[in-house]
């Protein structure tokens, strides 16, 4: 199915559930690490044990800037009891620790549907949620959050992240500038970050850089067989060709040629 952008903000959810998902029954564990490309926020301290956690749970800013952190998304498959460690086996591992939060999860604003972040509580330097009994909702989406503990002590590292009881779990990609476009992505074809984003039309074809990122996630193709790539032009009036409908966008296409600029 091709997919076309409503919004900024539905498209990036589009974006996120194209991601194959791993489930199991029992414990599996996902491997991540921290090094200096990871995105980085400014995290809050870990949270009181609570009987009943909400979206809403209080937390103080913890005078832990900039510290590096890895975001997945969980969906549970039933009604469960959170279960979620971190175990690290490097000689060198990062300090970590583990947050829970109800969606979305906004690194700008980090208090904002926090559940729970721990700090050690499987030991040095081991976080760990399993003991804090969060009851999940089925079908619904929360975050977790791998946090390393300060911006340069042990901030780097591989770690595993331990997961169980019929979850499914999405890796996110990361997207610092928030147009729903991986920045692997952005990189790859562009060489930034600045350049797409979700309205642009890089190539002139009335696809935005954002569908063509989106269909080109899918594996979809046009009528012609052409990829779907930010600098191919893709042809006009296939299936999910969007056209130019408004006078701003009028003035997007023709100001190069007004400009005698081209592409």
């Amino acid at each position: 199915m091709l997919l076309k952008p409503v919004s900024l903000c539905l498209t990036i959810i589009l974006s996120l559930f194209l991601l194959l998902p791993l489930s199991a029954m029992a414990e599996y564990a996902i491997e991540g690490f921290f090094d200096s490309s990871s995105p980085t926020h400014d995290r809050r301290k870990s949270t009181p044990f609570n009987s009943a956690p909400t979206c809403t749970t209080l937390s103080e800013d913890s005078y832990n800037d900039n510290v590096r952190y890895t975001q997945y998304r969980i969906v549970p498959n039933s009604n469960v009891l959170l279960q979620a460690d971190i175990t690290t086996t490097s000689e060198s591992p990062p300090d970590t620790l583990l947050a829970l939060y109800c969606a979305p999860f906004d690194p700008e604003n980090p208090a904002d549907n926090l559940v729970a972040i721990d700090d050690d509580s499987n030991g040095f330097p081991n976080a760990g949620l399993t003991t804090r009994n969060i009851a999940l909702n089925a079908g619904t989406n929360y975050y977790l959050v791998v946090i390393s503990y300060s911006e340069t002590f042990n901030a780097a590292g591989s770690y595993n992240l331990m997961l169980g009881d019929d979850l499914k779990f999405y890796t996110v990609p990361v997207d610092l500038d928030g147009d729903g476009i991986a920045d692997t992505w952005e990189i790859e074809h562009f060489g930034d970050l600045d350049t797409a984003n979700d309205v642009s039309d890089y190539d002139r074809d009335g696809y935005t850089d954002l569908q063509e990122y989106l269909n080109n996630l899918a594996g979809e193709t046009d009528p012609a067989d052409g990829i779907y790539d930010p600098k191919v032009r893709n042809v006009q009036d296939g299936t999910g060709y969007i056209p130019y409908v408004n006078g701003s966008d009028f003035w997007i296409l023709m100001l190069p040629a007004i400009l005698g600029e081209s592409k």
